[in-house]
């Protein structure tokens, strides 16, 4: 009833040897610095500030206008988001001429 059966594969055994190993994947990690991507999300808020700013008098008559705050903090905050990933990367940037 106790039996444990071993796992055939290899690399379950070599976990099993050494725990603190691990495999590590064959593809190249994405050299992405982030400020696309709090760009394209600060726009977004951005759009989304515009639209909720045309129906604010139906979100008034709902008491939804939480929703235009929403998107005020959103952009608000991706904006600062975008000045410090713009100056992360050109901290990286400098490092690395640095380091050539």
């Amino acid at each position: 009833m106790g039996t444990s059966s071993k796992d055939p594969r290899p690399e379950a055994a070599a976990a099993e040897s050494d725990p603190a190993e691990f495999d590590t994947a064959s593809v190249k990690p994405l050299d992405t610095d982030g400020v696309a991507a709090i760009a394209i999300g600060t726009a977004m808020f951005a759009m989304a500030l515009v639209v909720t700013l045309l129906f604010s008098k139906s979100l008034i008559e709902r008491d939804a206008t939480w929703w235009i705050w929403v998107c005020v903090a959103g952009f608000g905050l991706g904006i600062l988001g975008t000045a410090y990933v713009v100056r992360r990367r050109s901290v990286y940037r400098a490092a690395a001429e640095s380091s050539e």
